[in-house]
């Protein structure tokens, strides 16, 4: 078996000669052989692809052809290639050099490189046996394994670096079609099939121009090619959303994305007019969850947005709404008029159905209502795939919102902190999603940050935003990382600094680590704060300042989440 992983490797050609292949999807696994073998800087991607590459144990059927067939796409894959080399001297393991550009002569190169290639592997090429191939090859240019249904919306076009199957799986997950796959694991449709002449020229001649003609990689420097081409595969698949998926520490992709934002905020119509989000992975297995709430909530978003009933409708019913939280689980019973009936919170702990089974009986018992009693509920927050008797769940993104709006109809945007990660939500002014960003990989800016910090000084915490009032001094509180950040608490405490101007740091360093957030949703005013960092008058002093304008904060700011889903919850038809 010979593997690959780019669409320029030429693994018909490779079949064509009696070979069996495989395109090497790889993530989700340990890293740790690949980190012995790779350099430090190597990219996620390279190390993913290392161990599978491992797994597979290229050298244990001896005589038997197999290998991998590289492509020079940067840097790290050239290193790969070096360890890989070392490791299997006996097998078929093969750079192929892509030119860096898409017009004549990089195609003449990229000939020579596959004319090279097949004299490396030394066996004979059979021509018409390619032809058969690429006919048999051909299909709609459709994702992988995926069918057209004009009734399944939205529909979703994913772009950016090689997309991890978890990623694509997790758009369908959400109830999006993927339309189509213009990243570089985009397999369907490789190559075209022009009229072919008989001879052995016409048909490596019409099989090389295809692969190289298709939408251009990010290395081939091909102008507007690349945004043109994406615009086109927009529009040809009717797609409501693009997900751009980029890779940690890969910084081409990121360069590209950033110039798309760009191009759109100039209105220079290169890139397809379309709400983008964009997903940034590491090939491994952590942080699948967040990843599925970011898919959802942009899924949502994009439904939400194309309904043409009005949105927070009145609720036909009594409903609950839950929002299972990593620190605390929140409930919220409304009546028919909409206003609450009954609340509750509790912590979540370790059992996330548990917590929402009883922040469930204590919101009914405060309404009124017997614990048996048959209501609408709707579940949202990290925990709500466990909570098995709510009859539907969305995104704590979207019921933020949409609790947000009944609160403070006038609020453009959102800044919701929890326990362990925050969001900002920018509003439509209907009770809509039409931007939001997320800090969902790192503590930082979060009530666990403000937690571990405040820790050092032996201050509870719902304590530090009064203790922060009587701070005569602004302190820095530089590092970025929750850790380190206590650490710097500690040596402040050395130095002789006041506890409430560390504190005051503290709550300036929360608002802070959110402003790229903001910036990144183009927030704007009235500015609204949700969740349980709301409470903390310090925090709030420290957004307003930042912001040049007042945040509006509700009673009860850590109830907007369940207040959310309450509301949808009385969207469902009555049981």
């Amino acid at each position: 078996m010979i593997y690959y992983f780019c669409r320029y490797a030429p693994a018909e050609i490779l079949e064509a000669m009696g070979a069996e292949t495989e395109y090497l999807f790889s993530e989700g696994g340990e890293t740790a052989e690949a980190e012995a073998l790779l350099h430090p800087a190597s990219c996620s991607f390279t190390k993913a692809a290392l161990e599978a590459i491992l797994a597979k144990d290229l050298g244990a059927e001896a005589g038997e052809p197999g290998g991998v067939l590289f492509t020079s796409c940067c840097d790290s894959t050239r290193r790969l290639y070096d360890v890989v080399k070392r490791l299997y001297p006996d097998r078929f393991v093969h750079m192929l050099q892509l030119p860096v550009r898409q017009d004549e002569a990089g195609l003449a190169l990229y000939r020579q490189a596959v004319e090279d290639m097949i004299r490396a592997y030394d066996e004979s090429f059979d021509a018409q046996r390619l032809a058969e191939i690429m006919r048999q090859a051909q299909a709609p240019c459709l994702a992988e394994d995926d069918e057209e249904d004009a009734s399944v919306r939205p529909r979703i076009g994913l772009a950016g670096a090689k997309i991890p199957p978890s990623l694509e799986e997790a758009v369908r997950a959400a109830g999006a079609q993927v339309v189509f796959n213009a990243s570089c694991s985009g397999q369907k449709n490789r190559f075209y099939l022009p009229p072919l002449r008989d001879d052995d020229e016409g048909i490596i001649e019409a099989y090389i121009r295809g692969v190289f003609s298709k939408y251009p990689c990010m290395r081939m420097i091909t102008g507007g090619e690349r945004a043109e081409g994406l615009k086109k595969m927009a529009a040809d698949a009717r797609a409501d959303g693009l997900i751009y998926h980029t890779i940690k520490f890969c910084d081409n992709y990121a360069y590209e994305y950033a110039d798309m934002l760009a191009a759109r905020a100039a209105d220079s119509g290169r890139f397809p007019d379309l709400p983008v989000l964009k997903v940034e992975t590491d090939y491994t297995a952590s942080g699948a969850g967040q990843l599925a709430t970011r898919i959802e909530a942009f899924v949502e978003m994009i439904g939400e947005n194309s309904m043409t009933e009005q949105k927070c409708l009145i609720p036909r019913t009594i409903a609950l709404g839950i929002d299972s939280g990593s620190t605390s689980t929140n409930a919220v019973v409304i009546g028919p008029d909409g206003s609450a009936a009954g609340t509750a919170t509790v912590p979540t702990g370790a059992k996330t159905l548990q917590s929402a089974a009883l922040a469930r009986r204590l919101a009914l018992e405060a309404a009124g209502l017997p614990e048996d009693a048959e209501i609408s509920t709707v579940v949202t927050g990290y925990g709500r795939a466990g909570i098995s008797f709510a009859h539907d769940a969305v995104t704590e993104i979207t019921c933020h919102a949409r609790g947000a709006y009944r609160l403070f109809p006038e609020a453009r945007t959102i800044i919701d902190i929890g326990g362990q990660d925050s969001k900002v939500i920018r509003m439509d002014g209907q009770g809509g999603v039409a931007d939001f960003a997320m800090n969902d990989k790192c503590a930082a800016g979060t009530g666990r940050f403000l937690e571990k910090t405040a820790g050092a000084l032996g201050v509870p915490l719902d304590e530090i935003g009064e203790a922060a009032r009587a701070a005569r001094a602004d302190l820095q509180i530089s590092s970025m990382c929750t850790v380190f950040a206590e650490s710097e608490v500690v040596s402040l405490i050395a130095e002789g600094c006041s506890e409430a101007d560390i504190l005051k740091g503290l709550c300036q360093a929360v608002a802070r680590r959110n402003e790229a957030l903001l910036k990144r949703v183009g927030a704007g005013p009235p500015y609204m704060m949700t969740g349980g960092v709301a409470r903390n008058a310090g925090v709030v002093a420290a957004f307003e300042a930042l912001l040049g304008a007042p945040v509006y904060v509700p009673d009860a700011p850590e109830l907007a989440g369940a207040l959310g889903a309450a509301i949808f919850a009385g969207e469902i038809e009555p049981l």
